[in-house]
């Protein structure tokens, strides 16, 4: 239905305009820029340890040891990759739990469990009376 009335148009136009050397040139509507939403860098597999790390400790100073441990780092190598990591989740500071916020903002952790609800961390394992 739409190109019928589209071709009637320009069949209109054409035969007003016939005899004439050529018609006038149709106004070109401007180009719609095309806005992609922003990337964010990858995180590097490094920072990916230290964040997996950072979620599962709980006290922030103790946190930044253990993760140093564990991957066999100094803090101060933990401390900027934390730096790397808040730039690239858009976090608000460079803070654990900041860094966080963001990650789980970003989808690269899971959502925090709900107070209350147990999660994996809060499982207990149970014996069985033997």
């Amino acid at each position: 239905m739409a190109v019928a009335l589209c071709l009637g148009a320009f069949l209109g136009f054409a035969a007003r305009w016939e005899g004439r050397a050529s018609p006038p040139a149709l106004p070109v509507p401007d180009a719609v820029p095309v806005v992609l939403p922003p990337t964010r860098p990858a995180l590097s597999p490094r920072e990916r340890q230290v964040l997996e790390l950072l979620a599962l400790e709980t006290d922030g100073e103790l946190a930044l040891k253990e993760v140093a441990r564990e991957l066999g780092i100094s803090r101060n190598t933990v401390k900027t990759h934390m730096v790397r990591l808040a730039r690239k989740l858009g976090a608000a500071d460079t803070g654990r739990p900041a860094i966080l916020q963001a990650a789980r903002r970003q989808g690269e952790l899971p959502p925090e469990p709900l107070a209350g609800q147990p999660g994996e961390a809060d499982a207990t394992p149970t014996r069985r009376a033997g």
